[in-house]
């Protein structure tokens, strides 16, 4: 085991891989989609206290309903601070993933015993290209301190194990609460705590009875999230994803979320995946390897924990097949890494040289994470979308001040998020929504108790041009919205993540795609309109038309 002055750098110069990986953000205030509508719901002062704890992190966004009390409490707290200087918020996130680094070597030393290999998985976990989303989108803290927490549960039980100082054993307790009010997903940490002292700790009803503190916290948890939402917490009015859809982003997000060539491989072994046949060979050499890496494992703590670690949060997120998005990876990734650097690490020291090959793959993995990653690559429309939503926000500001109480936004064309392949993996970076918007105007300009309502969205793509779009009015209350460069975009109807219907008229909405162009026919009811504005992005800047003059009886 490397020790003396290496096992003193090797912390600050993680922590500082983790800080450097984000350095090319530092200027930005990304405010993704969610964000505004997170802080502003509990924007007083201590009277918000019990609301946080009684109530969901957000009231704008009717898809998606969580009870996140933990997140909501630091929020409230940045937002007496700071307001939505949106700045502290992002060194928050920064020092929070530098932190999570350091305490994944911390357990990597005690899992691997050997500082170099600790090092090794720590440093691409610091560095990891699938944690951008995560560490830039101050919505992602819940799923940060989710990661926080199972470090902290585990180190903590480690050191009850080893000197059965009880404070230890009482502090994985304190920590495995933080995650569980954090983030439902947090629950997952009392199985972790059950299976570490299952395999150090004499067994699993030795270890069933230590977690039972863990465990009725995780129990009181689901009431208070019941009484809350009303409702168990999730997503409402989304699509599900096709399980093997949900395997496959599990594998790329952690092992190859980069484009080593000109195509992307995730989207050729997804698409070959789709017919029934290979759909079933792919289920049946998942249980396979499932099979056999389960079998290697229980040969080995180790490897067994790690494992099991990542299959637990594996298993727990494909049973709704919900898991298409890069945070959900952002706790598995420290179990992957561990698992990762200790395969490399028995690998490199078998002296039968068969099973030396496992070391090459794993090196050039390794390799491509580190290369690809925020550190050594540059990732530009993390950027570009800041300045965008900043943009977007100002506009619409500047529109709704003027604009008589109770009006009614319509919003035409305006980006809902963007999608970049340039480099393997399908990233998204969220940008708007009406749901946001509204939670900014309801901010900013309470008295106006303006409404505002999503008609079409655009879906981005990076470096295909500049977008174009228009809003023509056809005839009298129709109006025909075009994509002119399809490549730089899609436009289409809106998702609306908002399902909340009340004071938005009975428009008709259709879609029409040929090979050429891209419409979506709007149709409002023939009425005379007051107060009702229709605010259309054009690729440049937003237009404003008041649909009293478009649309008469």
């Amino acid at each position: 085991m490397v020790g003396g002055w290496f096992g003193k750098a090797a912390p600050i110069v993680l922590a500082l891989a983790a800080l450097l990986s984000y350095s090319q953000f530092y200027s930005i205030q990304y405010a993704e989609f969610d964000t505004i509508a997170k802080i502003v719901t509990f924007k007083g002062g201590l009277e918000e206290l019990p609301r946080i704890l009684t109530t969901p992190e957000q009231q704008y966004m009717l898809t998606t309903t969580n009870y996140r009390p933990v997140a909501s409490l630091i929020l409230w707290a940045m937002h007496l601070l700071f307001g939505l200087n949106l700045t502290p918020y992002h060194l928050l996130l920064y020092l929070l993933h530098a932190a999570n680094t350091v305490l994944a070597y911390a357990l990597a030393v005690k899992l691997i015993k050997d500082r170099r290999y600790a090092f090794l998985a720590s440093l691409v976990y610091a560095v990891h290209p699938i944690h951008l989303q995560t560490v830039i989108f101050i919505s992602r803290l819940p799923d940060m301190l989710v990661a926080l927490s199972s470090l902290l549960t585990i180190l903590s039980l480690m050191k009850y194990v080893k000197s059965s100082d009880e404070r230890y054993y009482k502090l994985s307790i304190l920590a495995c609460g933080l995650g569980i009010f954090s983030k439902a997903s947090g629950g997952l940490i009392v199985i972790l705590a059950f299976l570490y002292l299952t395999l150090y700790d004499g067994g699993w009803r030795k270890a069933l009875k230590k977690v039972i503190p863990h465990t009725a916290l995780f129990m009181l948890y689901l009431p208070m999230m019941y009484l809350a939402l009303g409702r168990m917490a999730g997503y409402y009015g989304l699509p599900d994803s096709e399980w093997h859809f949900g395997l496959l982003n599990y594998i790329f997000g952690l092992a190859y979320p980069t484009n080593f060539t000109d195509y992307s491989l995730f989207q050729i072994v997804y698409k070959a995946a789709l017919p029934p046949a290979p759909n079933t060979i792919l289920l049946l050499a998942s249980a396979a390897a499932l099979a056999l890496s389960i079998k290697a494992a229980l040969k080995d703590r180790t490897a067994a924990f790690a494992l099991a670690w990542l299959l637990t949060f594996l298993a727990a997120f494909m049973s709704p097949y919900v898991i298409v998005s890069p945070w959900y990876l952002y706790t598995p990734a420290i179990p992957f890494t561990i698992l990762t650097a200790y395969v490399l690490k028995r690998s490199l020291e078998s002296k039968n040289h068969a099973k030396k090959l496992p070391a090459a793959f794993i090196a050039v993995i390794c390799a491509g994470l580190i290369f690809y990653s925020p550190l050594l690559s540059d990732y530009p429309e993390p950027r570009q979308m800041s300045q965008l939503i900043e943009s977007l926000n100002d506009h619409t500001l500047e529109a709704a001040v003027n604009m008589p109480v109770q009006s009614s936004l319509y919003l035409f064309n305006y980006p809902d998020y963007m999608v970049y392949t340039g480099k393997g993996y399908p990233y998204s970076l969220f940008i708007v929504s009406e749901a946001s918007l509204q939670a900014l105007l309801d901010y900013h300009m309470p008295e106006k108790d303006h409404r505002v309502h999503s008609v079409t969205a655009v879906r981005m793509r990076s470096q295909m041009g500049q977008p174009a779009f228009t809003l023509k009015s056809e005839q009298n209350c129709y109006f025909l919205a075009t994509n002119q460069n399809r490549r730089a975009a899609e436009l289409r109807i809106s998702e609306r993540w908002n399902l909340n219907r009340q004071g938005m008229e009975r428009i008709s909405v259709k879609q029409q795609k040929t090979p050429e162009s891209e419409h979506v026919m709007v149709t409002f009811p023939e009425k005379t309109y007051k107060n009702t504005y229709l605010l259309v992005y054009t690729g440049d800047n937003i237009e404003i038309a008041d649909l009293s003059i478009y649309c008469t009886v």
